[in-house]
């Protein structure tokens, strides 16, 4: 199964988590046009959004860089950057009504998750919120007993495809250095 993001320029292949991206400048350009607000240029890597609980049990903002490195397929096809399989099970899409608005609640596990369509906002347990539309990639790491986070959909429903990780995935390796926390 593939997705392809609107700007056709990052797409996912499901087989283990392959996300990959064109390298030049017009893709380099669409990125950084797609990229939400406050996003640091991805020096090597796909840049997204992630939200963890912290040690006061509140949940925040955080960038993360999934680290990439170049692929060649046996047929010769370059300039395609791919991560290192990601083992996931149990990946589901949901559609979610319009008008949904979740009590707080942290993620059962750590999870990317997909827009697929639509416009989902997330509000962390300190009140700050993002939205994420169609072909924005999250990371939802906040799995335990703190505050959690609401999702609401905006404008109509929403269909989002969530990719389970393994706790043993570091993912606090790709922590943004220098990324403001909110």
């Amino acid at each position: 199964m593939s997705l392809t993001r609107r700007s056709a320029i990052g797409s996912l292949t499901l087989s283990g988590l392959t996300l990959f991206s064109a390298r030049n400048d017009d893709a380099r350009a669409a990125v950084s046009a797609s990229r939400p607000s406050g996003a640091k240029p991805a020096t090597s890597g796909l840049v997204i959004d992630r939200f963890k609980i912290g040690p006061n049990g509140e949940t925040y903002w955080l960038k993360c860089r999934v680290p990439m490195s170049p692929w060649v397929s046996p047929r010769g096809t370059s300039g395609i950057n791919m991560t290192v399989p990601i083992q996931s099970n149990n990946v589901q899409i949901w559609d979610m009504p319009a008008g949904l608005n979740s009590p707080p609640h942290p993620a059962p596990e750590q999870q990317f998750v997909v827009v697929l369509s639509g416009v989902l906002r997330v509000t962390l347990s300190h009140g700050v919120s993002k939205s994420f539309r169609s072909g924005d990639v999250f990371l939802a790491t906040d799995k335990g007993t703190g505050d959690g986070h609401r999702t609401e959909t905006v404008g109509g429903p929403v269909r989002v495809l969530l990719i389970p990780i393994g706790d043993d995935l570091d993912v606090d390796s790709w922590t943004v250095s220098g990324a403001a926390m909110t």
